[in-house]
């Protein structure tokens, strides 16, 4: 089940990639982690870890 739910994510990456204006996953990937120093995954993860869940004063 975790391969079906990591392959989503992929596709949903690269989806957003695309709608971004970016040729391709790998274009965008290469360009994030020049910005950022990290990959998006490990942004994502790191940014995760910090935030911790979300709160109703979030969302307003």
């Amino acid at each position: 089940m975790d391969a079906v739910i990591e392959a989503q994510s992929i596709l949903k990456q690269r989806e957003a990639a695309l709608e971004a204006g970016f040729g391709s996953y790998p274009q965008f990937f290469c360009v994030f982690k020049k910005l950022r120093g990290v990959s998006p995954y490990a942004y994502y993860k790191k940014d995760s870890l910090i935030a911790g869940p979300p709160n109703d004063s979030d969302l307003q």
